[in-house]
């Protein structure tokens, strides 16, 4: 199973493991192989992936780039789209929302920009939307459908509360291809709450169980994941189960603060001692177990 996080701005820190820079080598070895990098905000070029695209690929990863288009403009949304793909992206998605929908001429817009931008290059061109597409009829899904490559529903539960990890992703490809999708469809995966807190282990489960139809999991907020969250699905990719601890880490997540981030390195170290040896003496686990009974019972004492 290959994994893909989206990244907006490489040099924000996230809340887990610092800027995307910083957090390379956690990601490769929690089996992340593929990057989307934003590239372009309708008009407007984002510089930082012409700055980071060579890195990246230096680093082992397959760098794609992703731009918001708004329709306004379809001309230089697409000049940007093939500037992306000229620098060595190794595929381009369209990323059309709202605005693209409530455009007067949408249709007319979306045929020029995915057919300009498919005219100019033989990389792969996907587009990502909506993640039902009955419930936006006026999109301009013919033209998406057309001349893309294949589509990315946003199987978001935190924006419309559309859709639950628990259920499948099969029924967003049903609704892309009662929309006249014929091609392969991979869907966005948002592995947090409305919350910004990372799923429990069981949401987990669901949403790879259901990536494995696709054969890709694709994720959105990649910083918002958490280590534990990296860590569960590392389990996942191996054939094991969840930590135990993973639903009580999330929990602790709700915490501010540095206790909660030891109490998520401690049981990191837990995982890291049992790969290395392979089993756990008992003094070994009551010394980790020890430690976080201590941090546990400073949350209780500081009334959180």
């Amino acid at each position: 199973m290959e994994i893909g996080v989206w990244v907006w701005g490489i040099g924000n820190r996230e809340e887990f493991s610092g800027s995307l820079m910083e957090s390379l080598d956690f990601l490769a070895e929690h089996g992340v192989s593929r990057l989307y990098v934003k590239a372009a905000d309708g008009i407007y070029e984002w510089t930082q992936f012409a700055k980071v695209i060579n890195p990246l690929k230096d680093r082992g990863f397959e760098v794609w780039s992703w731009s918001y288009c708004y329709g306004e403009d379809p001309q230089r949304e697409a000049e940007l789209a093939l500037k992306a793909i000229d620098l060595g992206s190794a595929g381009h998605v369209l990323d059309a929302e709202a605005e693209f929908r409530d455009l007067q001429d949408n249709a007319v817009a979306a045929e020029y920009l995915c057919s300009t931008v498919k005219a100019f290059t033989d990389k792969p061109l996907w587009y990502t939307s909506f993640a039902y597409p009955r419930f936006h009829p006026r999109f301009p899904w013919q033209a998406f459908n057309q001349h893309c490559d294949g589509a990315m529903p946003q199987v978001f539960s935190a924006y419309g509360g559309v859709w639950s990890p628990t259920e499948t992703g099969s029924i967003a490809a049903t609704d892309y291809s009662n929309a006249g999708l014929l091609k392969p469809i991979v869907p966005v995966w948002e592995m947090f709450t409305p919350e910004s807190q990372s799923l429990s282990a069981g949401e987990y489960v669901a949403a790879w169980n259901d990536a494995l139809e696709f054969g890709r999991l694709d994720i959105f907020r990649w910083g918002i994941v958490g280590a534990m969250g990296y860590e569960t699905l590392r389990m996942l990719k191996g054939g094991a189960a969840p930590h135990p601890c993973h639903d009580l880490v999330n929990l602790l997540g709700y915490l501010q603060g540095d206790l909660a981030d030891d109490f998520e390195k401690a049981m990191l170290g837990i995982r890291q001692e049992q790969n290395r040896r392979g089993s756990m003496r008992k003094g070994q686990v009551g010394k980790y177990l020890a430690n976080l009974e201590t941090l546990v019972n400073t949350l209780k004492t500081e009334g959180k």
